[in-house]
């Protein structure tokens, strides 16, 4: 099992000669703070208790990555095995940027390169529970939220024109509650029109409608409206889509979408998913 080393211990744990047999892991935890630390007071943001942490494990070459995620588990004190199971380790590899989950039973360093001296790994959700809010496990609820909050503000769901200003409106009451000024921050409202796929040009009136319905929000506490926008984001069909960019047979690039539902499909020409098959007909069609 990888463990936890001080600074200290570290430093003697090498000079003994055991980094022969080990290497260091860095993981890092979902990071709402990456997206709008530079546009606002770090402060007031969601989630602080897990904002910017980053879990050193010591892995032995042979070790698992399942020892890895395992050691994480018990380390944040997630002890539900049905949300347990949903997380999971990704790695991306600066040199052809692309990035990958690791394989839970396979060894962790036989797919990092041998030149990753000390890895750098993001732990986060690699199946998203299909009803995230009636999550009970505290610690799992809080990164659950903040990677969806970070997916929503990376652009990663496709919003229906009907629900921008809502869940835009729920968003900035779960981030800032009642800390939010229109006037000074409009930037925020910038990268949320970013955000939902909207061009900047005539986007003032959502904008306002957003402002508006945020006010309205005003006797709704924080933790009520994380909820909220989150049991709405559990709604659209990217909820909890993984990406795989693929050519078709005839060398035209679209994009594989796969979540709780089933298997989508998308050309690059076209900003919405098509649902392929679900996974009741692939399974049917397996056992067959």
């Amino acid at each position: 099992m990888p463990s936890i080393f001080g600074k200290s211990h570290l430093y003697r744990y090498d000079i003994q000669g055991g980094a022969k047999s080990h290497y260091l892991v860095f993981v890092h935890l979902p990071c709402l703070q990456t997206h709008l630390k530079h546009l606002y007071h770090l402060s007031i943001l969601p989630f602080n208790e897990y904002e910017q942490q980053t879990i050193e494990c010591l892995m032995n070459y042979n070790s698992l990555t399942r020892d890895c995620i395992n050691y994480l588990l018990q380390r944040l004190h997630i002890r539900d095995d049905k949300i347990s199971n949903c997380f999971g380790l990704s790695y991306f590899n600066k040199i052809n940027k692309q990035s990958y989950w690791l394989d839970p039973n396979v060894s962790m360093r036989q797919q990092i390169p041998k030149s990753e001296l000390k890895p750098n790994l993001t732990f986060t959700m690699l199946l998203y529970p299909p009803v995230p809010y009636t999550i009970t496990d505290e610690k799992a609820r809080l990164i659950l939220y903040q990677q969806i909050f970070c997916n929503f503000i990376s652009s990663i769901y496709i919003i229906p024109t009907n629900l921008i200003e809502t869940l835009s409106a729920y968003f900035l009451r779960g981030c800032f509650e009642n800390k939010f000024n229109a006037d000074k921050n409009r930037d925020i409202l910038q990268l949320i029109i970013a955000a939902v796929g909207l061009s900047e040009e005539n986007t003032d009136g959502i904008k306002e409608k957003i402002v508006e319905l945020y006010r309205d929000l005003n006797e709704l506490d924080k933790r009520s409206a994380q909820n909220q926008f989150v049991h709405r984001i559990s709604q659209i069909n990217t909820y909890g889509m993984t990406h795989f960019e693929i050519k078709n047979a005839l060398n035209e690039a679209i994009c594989l979408g796969l979540n709780h539902h089933g298997i989508h499909s998308r050309s690059l020409l076209r900003n919405e998913f098509k649902l392929e098959a679900c996974w009741h007909n692939i399974t049917s069609i397996l056992s067959n």
